[in-house]
C-alpha cells in the first residue's frame, strides 16, 4: 500500500484551522417555569433594563402535522444587533399556553422535545423572556396540526441489511425490527431461508431482534423475518434480503483485492499487499475483516482528504496538509468533523462570496444537495462569523444533521456500488452513522456486501 512520510501538522497560510472534535448537540429537555394563573405568551417575558438592545426571535418546528402522542421538535433562535445573547430562557408557547422553557446557548439557540399536544390544530410560537443586555422578543405563530390516534394497528417489519459474503460454517447474525403505528410492538420474530425456519428470537424494549445461525450451506440463500403478531400488533413480514454462501479461494482474494483496490485506492494491488491480504482472505473466510483493514489505512485516509479537497476547494491538497489531516483521520476525527473543517476554512468562506446567506447555500448545496430553504437562511446566515472555528462548528451541525447524515450514505452508495441507497440500506446507514459508526467502516461494508461482489465478478 502507498505510503506517506507524516510530516509536522503546522499548516502554511492556506491551510484548514484545527479545531476541537465536537459531539452533535442533543434537544434540551423541557424545564417548565412557574406561571401565574391567566399569564400567556405576551406576558412571560419580563422588561429588560431600558439599556437593552432590540431583539428577534425565530421559530422553527420539526413538522407541522403530527400524529397525537408523536415528538415535536421546537427551534428557537434570538439575535439582535449586539449579537445573540449569552443568557436568558426562551418559553415556548402553544395557544398561549406554556409548554416548555429552555436556555439559550452562546448562539442564542434553545430547542425543545414535546409530545403533549392533543389532537387538533395548534398554533406555536416562542418568546424570548430578555436578558439585562438583550430585551425580550416574541416569534411568529406557527399552525401545527395534531391528527388523532388511529384505533388500527399496523405493524412494519424490517430485516436489517446483511453485509458481506457468509462462508459454510462461518455464523452470520440475522437482525429484524418491527414497528407499529401507535406503541411498540411485543412478541417473536421468525427468520426464513425460504421456507425453511432459521428460528425465532425475542423483541426487545425497542422493537429488534435478532438471531446468529451456521446452518447456511454453501449458495444462494432468501433470507424473510415474520413477527408472529401479539395481542394489538398484527403479524407482518419483512422485503427478502441475498444471502450468499460460497467457499472463499486463493482465486476469489485474488479478484477481490483487484477489484476494492481500484474502489479505495485507485490503483492494482502491489505484491506486497497480495501476499499480506491473500492469506488473511482464505483463513478467515470472510472479506469485511479485510476490508476494515483497507478502509482504516493511511492510504484510504488519503483517498478521503483528496475527495473533499477536491469536492469543496477544487483542488488537492499540498503536502502539508495530507499529512497533518490523515494524522488527523487515523487519530479519531471522524469524517464529518473533517468536513466540517474545510468548509469552515477561509478559503470556501472567501470562494463562495464571503458573504453569511451565500456561505449557508454552498454548505447546503456541498453536503445536503440543495439550496436552503429561506426560513433556513434566516437560521443560519445570522450566527456566520468571520471565524473558521465558529463556520465550522456551524458546518458540523448541518453535516451531522439526519439529512446530512442520509446525503453522505447514499454518495458511499453511488460511489462504491454505482446506485443511489435504497430505502432500507439508506434509513440503516443513515441510523449506523447517527450511532457513532464511522464512514470508513460503513464503506468497508458496501465494499465487501454481496452486490458489490458480484458487481465486480467477485461471486457469481
Amino acid at each position: 500500500m502507498r505510503k506517506h512520510r507524516l510530516l509536522s501538522r503546522r499548516r502554511s497560510g492556506g491551510g484548514i484551522p484545527a479545531w476541537e472534535p465536537l459531539e452533535p448537540r442533543s434537544l434540551l429537555s423541557a424545564a417548565l417555569l412557574p406561571i401565574t394563573a391567566g399569564s400567556g405568551a405576551a406576558s412571560a417575558a419580563a422588561l429588560a433594563p431600558a439599556a437593552a438592545v432590540a431583539s428577534t426571535t425565530a421559530l422553527v418546528v420539526s413538522a407541522t402535522s403530527v400524529p397525537q402522542g408523536s415528538s415535536l421538535g421546537l427551534s428557537a433562535v434570538v439575535s439582535s444587533v449586539a449579537g445573540p445573547p449569552q443568557t436568558g430562557v426562551v418559553n415556548f408557547f402553544s395557544d398561549n399556553v406554556l409548554i416548555g422553557s429552555a436556555p439559550v446557548d452562546n448562539l442564542g439557540r434553545a430547542s425543545l422535545t414535546t409530545n403533549v399536544l392533543v389532537a387538533g390544530t395548534h398554533t406555536v410560537l416562542a418568546a424570548f423572556a430578555g436578558s439585562p443586555s438583550v430585551a425580550p422578543s416574541l416569534s411568529a405563530g406557527i399552525p401545527v396540526v395534531v391528527t388523532p390516534q388511529s384505533s388500527a394497528t399496523t405493524t412494519t417489519t424490517t430485516l436489517d441489511p446483511i453485509s458481506g459474503v457468509v462462508f459454510a460454517g462461518t455464523p452470520v447474525t440475522l437482525g429484524a425490527t418491527v414497528r407499529a403505528a401507535s406503541g411498540v410492538p411485543t412478541g417473536q420474530v421468525e427468520f426464513f431461508d425460504g421456507g425453511t425456519s432459521l428460528g425465532t428470537a425475542t423483541l426487545n424494549n425497542i422493537g429488534r431482534a435478532s438471531l446468529s445461525t451456521s446452518s447456511l450451506a454453501v449458495g444462494t440463500h432468501t433470507i424473510t423475518a415474520n413477527f408472529l403478531g401479539q395481542n394489538q400488533f398484527p403479524a407482518s413480514t419483512s422485503a427478502a434480503e441475498t444471502v450468499v454462501v460460497s467457499n472463499l479461494t486463493s482465486a476469489d482474494a485474488s479478484r477481490y483485492l483487484t477489484a476494492v483496490y481500484g474502489s479505495l485506492f485507485n490503483r492494482r494491488p502491489d505484491a506486497a499487499g497480495v501476499a499480506a491480504f491473500t492469506p488473511q482472505l482464505t483463513q478467515n473466510q470472510a472479506f469485511l475483516p479485510t476490508a476494515l483493514t483497507m478502509t482504516g489505512s493511511p492510504e484510504y485516509a488519503t483517498t478521503i482528504v483528496d475527495m473533499f479537497y477536491s469536492k469543496f476547494l477544487g483542488r488537492l491538497p499540498d503536502l502539508g496538509s495530507l499529512n497533518s489531516d490523515i494524522t488527523a483521520l487515523l487519530s479519531g476525527t471522524t469524517v464529518q468533523q473533517f468536513e466540517a473543517g474545510l468548509l469552515g476554512s477561509n478559503e470556501f468562506f472567501t470562494t463562495n462570496g464571503t458573504l453569511p446567506a451565500t456561505w449557508v447555500t454552498a454548505v447546503y448545496r456541498n453536503v445536503l444537495g440543495r439550496d436552503p430553504r429561506p426560513a433556513e437562511v434566516q437560521i443560519w446566515a445570522p450566527m456566520v462569523t468571520n471565524d473558521p472555528n465558529q463556520r465550522a462548528m456551524e458546518a458540523f451541525q448541518i453535516v451531522s444533521s439526519q439529512e446530512g447524515q442520509q446525503f453522505l450514505v447514499n454518495s458511499g452508495f453511488q460511489t462504491y456500488l454505482g446506485r443511489a441507497a435504497d430505502p432500507n440500506g439508506s434509513a440503516y446507514w443513515t441510523g449506523q452513522l447517527q450511532s457513532g459508526v464511522s464512514y470508513q467502516t460503513f464503506v468497508a461494508n458496501l465494499v465487501s456486501s454481496p452486490e458489490y461482489l458480484r458487481l465486480h465478478n467477485v461471486i457469481a
